[in-house]
């Protein structure tokens, strides 16, 4: 202890260790706050917004009360020491690593920030314009957190944590056990942690997704009308801001009606639901996009990837395909699918978003080529996987040629399904021991009543399971 008194400063020796330490992190605090303050409105130069140090305390103050909200969600204290520590994660890249990409570049972001400054009207909401939906949702955010870009993307960051746990529940009760490391594996994989805690249209699609695939799971496994209602949830928040996603997403559940439901009365009660689903859905985006024939559709996707192709940034490549030529697109989808969800390669954005983007691609391509050697026929005679993979091809093929056009974008889209490709190619790619029983994907009455089957995650009640 004398040792360390002597290292003190004159006019602290002879006080208590822990008080001297903590006398000097608090003096250390003063000093550098007002420094990363700067640091903070130098990187903000391009958010309209005068005072960036105000608004940047409101977020932190904001943060701490979600943080601390999270301890009432009626989720079990398990659940809750994940999503604390989640939580953690999410405003330390939303409030410090996005400084640097809000610094780098001009982002939709400060549009939707600048419009919420307008009055809010209900009726400003629609279905067939996902902007206008947006930015009216930022101005109800402003009726409780007045005038603060960063706070509003700390909201944002909750919207998509909230959409990590709910794709975590879903691989709770597929695999019919807790595995809490499928948790610190989305929420700590760099491209589900950034672009789900952005303030734009991701995160919202983000927890629709999540909200979609959470009910096809519990609804598969379970039969709860609970879980339909999760469903409708997921796919009214992703039409909402993008109106094509509602087709992507329903398409797939007829596979289940046939393949995963079992019993006349839940094909019955499913085919209805799918099929209004489906009709309510496919309204907006025929309505949005004008569209009454095939050829209508590829007008529209000819003139959407010219419009992402003239945006600017090294991210961008111009088509080397007609788009208004049936026989030229349908020979151009399986590569454009591949585009959507392994690209950019690595190298092919020479920054340092893209270079991320570009590994997490190596690593995802690595798990593909693992899981065609590990994976077995009988892995794909599961309902569940093939509605995945149905899914995941649905998506790429409508997908894949505006992540062509535009790197960048693709990047962002590819947030949608990330945690499914992802889950599913390590699902692929496990380790099979030849003399172990095959177990663990088929879900029975007895594992419901388990807690490590996902029924009840702990002793508080689960409303998310």
């Amino acid at each position: 202890m004398k040792d360390l008194d002597l290292k003190l400063p004159a006019a602290l020796r002879g006080v208590p260790l822990p008080l001297a330490l903590g006398a000097l992190l608090v003096s250390g605090s003063v000093l550098l706050v007002p420094l990363f303050l700067e640091l903070v409105r130098g990187c903000g130069h391009d958010i309209p917004q005068p005072e960036l140090s105000a608004d940047y305390l409101k977020a932190l103050v904001w943060a701490g009360v979600l943080g601390l909200g999270i301890l009432f969600w009626p989720v079990c204290a398990k659940d809750k020491q994940l999503l604390l520590a989640g939580w953690c994660a999410k405003v330390a890249v939303a409030l410090g690593v996005m400084l640097a990409y809000e610094n780098q570049y001009g982002l939709d972001a400060y549009m939707y920030f600048d419009e919420s400054r307008g009055e809010f009207q209900f009726s400003a909401y629609s279905f067939t314009d996902g902007t206008a939906n947006l930015i009216n949702l930022a101005r109800m955010h402003n009726l409780l957190i007045p005038d603060s870009y960063h706070a509003m993307k700390v909201s944002f960051a909750m919207l998509g944590l909230v959409g990590i746990y709910f794709f975590y529940r879903a691989g709770v009760l597929f695999l019919g056990r807790e595995e809490r490391r499928i948790f610190y594996l989305l929420c700590l994989f760099p491209g589900i942690l950034f672009w789900s805690s952005i303030l734009g249209k991701d995160p919202l699609v983000f927890l629709g997704i999540a909200l979609y695939s959470f009910g096809v799971v519990g609804w598969t496994r379970r039969r709860q009308v609970r879980y339909l209602v999760a469903i409708a949830c997921g796919v009214a928040a992703a039409v909402f801001i993008r109106q094509w996603l509602g087709i992507i997403m329903l398409v797939p559940l007829g596979l289940l009606v046939f393949r995963g439901v079992r019993g006349v009365a839940a094909k019955a009660v499913f085919t209805v639901f799918v099929v209004t689903a489906l009709a309510v859905s496919a309204g907006p985006f025929l309505q949005r996009f004008k569209i009454e024939a095939i050829t209508d559709l590829l007008t529209v996707a000819d003139s959407t990837t010219k419009g992402f192709v003239s945006t600017a940034g090294g991210s961008t490549q111009e088509l080397d395909v007609d788009l208004t030529n049936p026989r030229a697109v349908l020979a151009f989808l399986p590569k454009a699918a591949f585009t959507a969800l392994f690209r950019p390669l690595p190298g092919e954005i020479l920054n340092p978003f893209g270079l991320l983007a570009g590994l997490e691609s190596a690593l995802l391509l690595g798990l593909l080529l693992l899981s065609l050697k590990r994976s077995r026929l009988r892995d794909l005679k599961e309902p569940l996987v093939q509605w995945c993979l149905l899914f995941l091809v649905i998506w790429a093929l409508l997908n894949g040629i505006v992540s062509s056009a535009n790197f960048g974008v693709g990047v962002r889209y590819k947030l949608q399904v990330l945690p499914l490709l992802l889950g599913i190619l390590m699902y692929l790619a496990r380790r099979r021991d030849p003399g172990a029983p095959r177990t663990g994907t088929r879900f029975t009455a007895a594992s419901a009543a388990s807690p490590k089957a996902g029924g009840a995650p702990g002793p508080a009640p689960n409303a998310s399971s």
